[in-house]
């Protein structure tokens, strides 16, 4: 199977690869039909490779929604819930021992000098369960890297968030992810491009162009109906913050 058979447009259905073949990353421990990651003990879940439906062909929303194609994605884990301020805190003490910068974890075009503590911090850690907002696109950044993951891109998102909210037959697990859409917006690893899904690749799609904004995926619990979809492409410049705003990382895995 060669990656040019997933560049059709109209690719309907592949067979997966079976679960066994998955090689996980080092230290990642399975627990109740989840992994958790060893670094900050996230509950992530596995998302099988193969094709997933990105953008819209529905009536009445925006162009940079259109077209719907067919898309082929790897597998990856994702955190079943956003990053928690718990986690944050860990982060934060550590990029503080490393004189608030390290150039593992933070973005080599981030702004100099950047502190990477969210707004109004003080009153998020009166309560570290839930999850961290009123960080910025370099924040997330930095902790996914951190905490060896990555952002997930666009496709990954949609992959996930369609499998709970649309898909009639949801794969197993995959409808426990949890607040995707509804509970706030989560920071994607895309550059935002409105003409993106006419020229994107149909293998492992993601925007890398400096565009001066990223992709937001979700939806905030009071915004207008219409902006409650899977394919709503919400947008901000990378240093931008926001009390609905936060994240969730992911995981690329292999095979054996």
């Amino acid at each position: 199977m060669k990656r040019e058979d997933y560049y059709h447009q109209n690719l309907e259905i592949k067979e997966e690869y079976p679960l066994q073949q998955y090689c996980m990353p080092e230290g990642y421990t399975e627990k109740n039909g989840y992994w958790v990651s060893p670094k900050d003990n996230a509950f992530m879940l596995l998302i099988s490779c193969g094709p997933s439906i990105v953008g819209s062909d529905s009536k009445n929303i925006y162009k940079d929604e259109h077209p719907a194609h067919t898309v082929y994605l790897m597998p990856f884990l994702i955190d079943i819930h956003k990053v928690r301020r718990e986690s944050y805190l860990a982060f934060l003490d550590s990029i503080t021992r490393e004189g608030g910068h390290h150039h593992d974890w933070c973005h080599n075009e981030e702004p100099y000098n950047k502190s990477h503590v969210p707004d109004d911090w003080e009153r998020q850690k009166e309560n570290l369960a839930m999850p961290v907002t009123g960080v910025d696109w370099y924040d997330a950044w930095a902790y996914s890297r951190w905490v060896k993951k990555m952002l997930p891109t666009e496709a990954q998102w949609e992959k996930v968030c369609y499998s709970q909210y649309v898909s009639s037959t949801p794969k197993y697990g995959e409808a426990n992810v949890q607040n995707m859409l509804g509970k706030g917006w989560e920071w994607c690893l895309d550059s935002y491009r409105s003409d993106y899904h006419q020229i994107s690749p149909r293998y492992e799609p993601l925007c890398s162009e400096k565009t001066g904004y990223k992709v937001a995926k979700g939806c905030i619990h009071n915004a207008a109906l219409p902006l409650s979809r899977v394919s709503f492409r919400n947008r901000y410049p990378l240093i931008h913050r926001e009390e609905t705003l936060g994240f969730r990382c992911i995981q690329r895995i292999s095979f054996l």
